[in-house]
């Protein structure tokens, strides 16, 4: 029984993704086996992003320039007409990134109870690669797969990659209690004296688009988690559709989608607030579980499928390799200040990053906005400020991007967790902006009321880096964006044909 606990204080949601099967006051508990797909609890690992902290810009630089990091690791390639990414080899022709990123801090992550008896692994999302596999090494950190005494692991001698095989295990997708599935699971291990063997163990899934010639894939002849699923007739739609509930935790569903389920805990939870003190009156609670149920029948009909409750777009013209779209619109309080800007869609990236002129025009809409560098005096700091602006802490910027002709907010409300727990100048900040008073660093910071924006300029698309890597005027729609938004990506037909992303709001 695969159990998601759903959590609201009166009219701010405030969600939290657990395995719990109990209820406690305030809470509704709802089990989500009857939905199609299966449904794995998000985390977000080393807690949330934005604290209530002053902006550390050395911190926030070096997270830039890891996020950025990533894009540059392909390079592109005609195929026919189409323009997919590939992998650029590492150093020495390398294949280096194969080992790297496994239990980093800041990865959303799920856990998948695997083998006989059940071990429970932690399994990194990972939208910029389409591969399923584990990650074994001596070094005694991360998340383990352990092969000793697992009656469920069946070997292989068959390799997909010279330091990887392909062995199968019983997973078990829904609870240890569920019938078991055996499935494909890569084992990379490196050899004994290389320095990889000094990185994490760790399973990565990626949730990258197929294609036909599968570029982005480093495990030749492999099948991914979905495709696996597919064979074995327990998914009916190629599908991957993700959901935060807050900055920690959310679900990630393959196969289907929660959006029906989302949309019964809200009305639900609007009405019980509506009706609050007339609960223990039968006559009065009959009336109000109508209400929901002919909400319910309006909002998402009998019949209907995750094909009706979500915005589509098309990505055929977009570079083929990972999660992209074009977004007709960007608007700053009501108006529209950009039109058809490429967006990339990254759960891992923990900003919003804009193409430096796009980053300009937007914040020249935004009242109040004026770079990071005209702040910070430290010549150092002032290289690291590049492409960093800040805003009024107090302004309140309403931000919608305009996907498939409708508006989708970004930043909307403030749960209480993000009051509490967040950055000063809510969900739209980085921080407040501190500056030393005195020339000793002994003196005390003081407040300038000035908070950096998460959406961030860059210049990887023109530095040489990135000059292969199709990232020129694209956007970078992280985790800030996944926090206001359902996304469901559609993977289409095993080469890729048909592929489409859903949108709607949560």
């Amino acid at each position: 029984m695969n159990t998601v606990r759903l959590c609201f204080l009166a009219s701010a949601a405030i969600w939290c993704a657990s395995t719990a099967s109990t209820t406690s006051p305030g809470v509704l508990s709802l089990i989500v086996s009857d939905l199609p797909g299966y449904h794995l609890p998000l985390y977000r690992r080393g807690g949330r992003h934005s604290v209530h902290q002053p902006f550390n810009i050395t911190n926030i630089y070096a997270q830039r320039e890891h996020a950025e990091g990533r894009y540059a690791r392909v390079s592109t390639e005609a195929d026919g007409n189409t323009i997919e990414r590939h992998w650029r080899n590492g150093k020495d022709g390398v294949d280096e990134y194969l080992l790297s990123g496994a239990g980093a801090v800041g990865t959303w992550y799920t856990t998948i109870q695997v083998g006989k008896p059940p071990q429970t692994l932690e399994v990194d999302i990972d939208m910029l690669n389409p591969d399923f596999y584990s990650i074994m090494t001596t070094s005694g950190r991360g998340s383990k797969y352990n092969t000793f005494g697992n009656e469920g692991h069946a070997p292989s001698n068959n390799y997909v990659h010279p330091i990887c095989r392909t062995p199968t295990d019983v997973f078990h997708l829904r609870s240890s209690a569920s019938s078991p599935i055996r499935l494909t699971v890569p084992v990379c291990q490196p050899g004994k004296y290389s320095s990889h063997t000094l990185a994490s163990s760790g399973t990565i899934l990626g949730l990258a688009p197929p294609s036909s010639s599968r570029p982005l894939s480093r495990l030749s002849k492999t099948k991914t988690l979905l495709e696996q699923l597919q064979d074995e007739n327990l998914i009916d739609h190629n599908i991957v559709s993700i959901a935060l509930f807050d900055s920690t935790t959310g679900v990630l569903s393959l196969g289907g989608t929660i959006a029906a389920l989302v949309e019964e805990v809200r009305i639900r939870a609007e009405k019980e607030l509506t009706y609050l003190d007339r609960l223990d009156i039968l006559e009065e609670r009959a009336k109000m579980e109508a209400e929901i149920a002919g909400y319910m029948f309006f909002a998402m009909p009998p019949g209907s499928t995750h094909k009706d409750h979500f915005k589509w777009f098309d990505t055929s013209n977009m570079v083929a390799g990972w999660h992209q779209a074009l977004v007709t619109g960007i608007w700053v309080n009501g108006v529209k200040v950009l039109k058809n800007q490429p967006v990339l869609f990254d759960i891992n990236c923990p900003f919003i990053i804009a193409p430096a002129d796009a980053a300009q025009t937007f914040y020249e809409a935004t009242p109040g906005s004026r770079l990071l560098s005209s702040l910070v005096g430290d010549a150092e700091q002032q290289k690291q400020a590049q492409g960093f602006q800040v805003v009024p802490c107090l302004n309140e910027v309403k931000i919608e991007f305009e996907l498939a002709g409708w508006r989708f907010p970004f930043g909307r409300g403030e749960a209480r967790e993000d009051a509490l727990f967040g950055p000063v100048g809510g969900r739209f900040s980085l921080g407040q902006v501190h500056i030393e008073s005195g020339t000793n660093s002994s003196d005390e910071a003081v407040e300038t009321g000035y908070c950096v924006g998460i959406v961030i300029g860059s210049t990887m698309g023109i530095r040489q880096d990135w000059s292969q890597s199709a990232m020129r005027n694209v956007w970078v729609l992280g985790e800030p964006f996944f926090r206001d938004t359902g996304v469901v990506f559609d993977m289409g037909d095993k080469k890729g044909k048909g592929g489409r992303i859903g949108v709607r709001v949560f």
